[in-house]
């Protein structure tokens, strides 16, 4: 049988390392990918640092104190123990001495070789008889067992959120929330939010340790103290951004005025000593309650009926590890100070009357009375003196004590104190608290730097203003996000495993047609120049309601898609013409074919001007860029464009759940397809997007098929879409694997699916 265990406990150890690895190894060659491995190496080496400091100081201080408290504890047989007991002694009478005159805490003195004893041993009576010894121990062994579910639970939750978060995007979402010690508001948080199954397993759960404790509590509670340092490893080692954030702090240099703290002590430090305090919280009262259980079932007491008592070695050990406990609850106290400034009591957020006035100085009481407790037991473990013994040993009077303060001090009186005095005056006693919560969210916000101003709008809005901010004005969005999204969802999804997760604006450099093209001298009714002299003019798709030229004098002249209400130009000298798509709408006759210049070759009447004219002498290969003219600007046949852009994922979890095999997750259903990109400022028919970019495949054609649509050819110029495929999207969540004989799902086309073969060079290992 042995055996056997060793071998399943082999190879169960051999499984765990090689997930391990495979994952680390997946890992690094991901990051590698994307070119972050040294982020993840920094990332990997904390976690593991702070994974083994952890699991060695756990398991060495608990079986450490678990190995005291076997070579302490009372042996199997009290006759044995008697026989212990004499050998020190030269002259004792051993048959005047009786079974229950052997207790180790007997106020007779125990008199060593070579000294004679100064009296008889009278009869007593066991420290604790079954009556008393029973309830005693399964106390012990009930809280041993909520201690091993609450930092268990921990533990889980830990490996939950991680799996359920690797696609974290922050450094807030990717680590856990911190968790808090073990008390009494996190033990019923524990029983009382789980359902009533839950409930029952966890019921099943401590009642099996209690058992198991009963029958062997050395096996169980070294089984127990392994388990509970592998979990507070876990739990530490998922915390390494806080760590991280506490070793590379950033300073405020804003103070808190409670207690004059950085802001940055209360962001990178104080998460750290409450990571502190529930690792050691836990520690050490474990290991208290673990060695108190093995001494008190310790010589078959439980089989015997009755307890003889604590040995001098015994009470010191439990002296030192009650002197732990007590000094991890003044910090627990003292940092607990540092929590008012989050307290929801009263009409503010943060620390008002009662936490200052009451909650600050009982904390700051009870850390400072249970730091006192800590130096008392630490002095009596180290320098143990014997005392007369009390019908109720002192340190149950101390117990008790505590347990006093801190019920009356700590819940009655905070309690009454708000109910009676604050909020009866609540406005006068909280108001010092209330500015205080104002100017400090005021100055979080970067809001006290604002200077108010009345707006007072004069309404001169003029053609100048407008010139000078076309851009913005042009750019004014008509879309948001969600509105797109819905629209999106409903016109573009195409199948249900296809998902808009979200929409981002973004500004692309697009080309346009003359007739959307609006330049700089957009808007303006009239340009009037009395003398323009250019050596080569360009004037690409202007609209102008109207064009008056004194004179215009230009080697070369250059005009595409000139769309003109009128055009008057009183005299025209030009080397070389080229006027392609020439629109007026009236001409008034004041162009001449003879004054265009000896080049120059008009193939319509001059008459006909106000239809659709062509004049061309030689291809459009002079060009000016920029034609300034009293203080304006001709723009290139480019403009910004604002637009909302929404990538079309593939989304797993929404593939019906008889497809959800294991082929179809990692082989099949690999990428989404396309995106939209709509514009900002314009409308659709139907009050729907208008859309640059949209469907898929849906151009027709075999050489179109999978691409996506555009609205334009200088759409299509513009951004140009190459492959369409989104493998790396913000819902990819899990492990693809491509170019294998499984052809992988492209996009739907009509009733059937079109299916494709990753054909890319991206990935962690191609």
């Amino acid at each position: 049988m042995t055996k056997l265990l060793r071998w399943v406990t082999g190879l169960l150890g051999v499984w765990i390392a090689w997930n391990l690895l495979s994952h680390l190894v997946a890992a690094i060659l991901w990051f590698t990918e994307v070119d972050y491995l040294s982020a993840f190496l920094l990332r990997l080496q904390t976690q593991l640092s702070l994974w083994v400091i952890v699991l060695i100081i756990s398991l060495g201080f608990l079986l450490t104190n678990l190995r005291l408290a076997n070579h302490f504890k009372h042996p199997e047989n009290l006759a044995d123990l008697e026989i212990t007991w004499l050998k020190g002694f030269k002259t004792l009478d051993s048959s005047s001495l009786t079974l229950n005159q052997t207790r180790l805490n007997s106020p007779s003195p125990i008199v060593r070789s070579g000294v004679r004893p100064r009296g008889k041993f009278s009869k007593k009576r066991p420290a604790f008889r079954l009556r008393s010894l029973l309830p005693f121990a399964l106390a012990l062994s009930l809280l041993v067992g909520v201690v091993l579910l609450y930092y268990g639970k921990m533990a889980f939750s830990v490996w939950h959120f991680h799996r359920e978060t690797l696609s974290a995007t922050f450094l807030s979402e990717a680590t856990p929330p911190l968790p808090s010690p073990l008390g009494w508001v996190s033990l019923g948080k524990l029983f009382l939010s789980e359902s009533r199954s839950n409930l029952v397993w966890q019921l099943g759960m401590i009642s099996a340790v209690m058992v198991g404790l009963m029958v062997n509590a050395q096996l169980w509670l070294r089984a127990i103290a392994l388990a509970l340092s592998f979990a507070w490893a876990m739990v530490i080692s998922e915390q390494w951004g806080r760590i991280l954030e506490y070793l590379y702090p950033t300073h405020f240099n804003t103070t808190e005025p409670l207690f004059g703290q950085d802001i940055g002590f209360y962001v990178f430090g104080v998460p750290v000593w409450q990571l502190l305090n529930f690792w050691l919280g836990g520690l050490f009262l474990f290991g208290l309650v673990a060695v108190w259980l093995i001494y008190l079932t310790s010589g078959n007491s439980l089989s015997d009926g009755k307890f003889p008592g604590f040995s001098q070695n015994q009470l010191r050990h439990l002296y030192g590890l009650g002197s732990a406990v007590s000094a991890i609850t003044a910090f627990h106290y003292w940092l607990s100070r540092y929590n008012l400034l989050y307290s929801t009591r009263g009409v503010a957020y943060g620390a008002g009357y009662t936490n200052v006035s009451v909650k600050l100085p009982f904390n700051t009481g009870l850390s400072i009375l249970a730091f006192a407790i800590a130096l008392l037991l630490l002095l009596r473990a180290i320098f143990w003196i014997r005392r007369l013994p009390t019908k109720i040993p002192v340190a149950l009077w101390i117990l008790g004590l505590y347990l006093g303060i801190w019920g009356i001090a700590g819940i009655i009186l905070p309690a009454a104190v708000q109910r009676f005095k604050v909020e009866p005056n609540e406005l006068a006693l909280e108001r010092p608290y209330i500015a205080r919560t104002i100017a400090l969210t005021r100055a979080a916000f970067d809001l006290d730097s604002i200077e108010a101003e009345t707006f007072n709008p004069q309404g001169k809005l003029t053609s100048t203003d407008l010139e000078k901010n076309h851009l913005t004005i042009d750019n004014i969005p008509l879309w948001d996000t969600r509105p797109l999204l819905q629209s999106n969802r409903q016109l573009q999804q195409l199948r249900l495993y296809y998902q808009f997760t979200d929409a981002n604006f973004d500004r692309y450099t697009i080309k346009v047609k003359p007739d959307q093209f609006k330049a700089g001298l957009n808007n303006v009714g009239r340009l009037n120049v009395s003398k323009l002299n250019v050596g080569r003019l360009n004037l690409d798709w202007l609209n102008l309601a109207r064009l008056n030229v004194a004179r215009l004098n230009v080697a070369s002249l250059n005009l595409d898609w000139l769309n003109l209400a009128r055009l008057n130009v009183a005299r025209l000298n030009v080397a070389s013409l080229n006027l392609d798509w020439l629109n007026l709408k009236s001409s008034n006759n004041t162009i001449k074919p003879a004054n265009l210049g000896q080049k120059a070759a008009l193939r319509e009447q001059a008459n006909n001007l106000g239809q659709k004219a062509t004049l061309r002498e030689q291809p459009n290969n002079l060009k000016a860029n920029n034609l300034k003219a009293n203080n304006l600007k001709l723009n290139t046949k480019t403009q910004k464009q604002q637009v909302l852009v929404a990538a079309r994922e593939l989304d797993y979890d929404a593939v019906p759940k008889q497809a959800q095999t294991w082929v179809n997750k990692h082989l099949v259903y690999t990428h989404g397809y396309g995106f939209t990109l709509s514009a900002v400022n314009q409308v659709g028919e139907g009050g729907l997007p208008y859309y640059f970019i949209k469907d898929i495949g849906s151009g027709g054609g075999e050489a179109l098929k999978g691409s996506l649509y555009t609205s334009s050819p200088e759409i299509r110029d513009s951004i140009p879409i190459g492959q369409p495929r989104i493998y790396y999207g913000e819902l990819t969540n899990n492990y693809i694997m491509t170019s294998t004989k499984t052809q992988e799902l492209d996009y739907p086309s009509g009733e059937e699916n079109v299916y494709n073969t990753y054909d890319g060079t991206g990935g962690v290992v191609n």
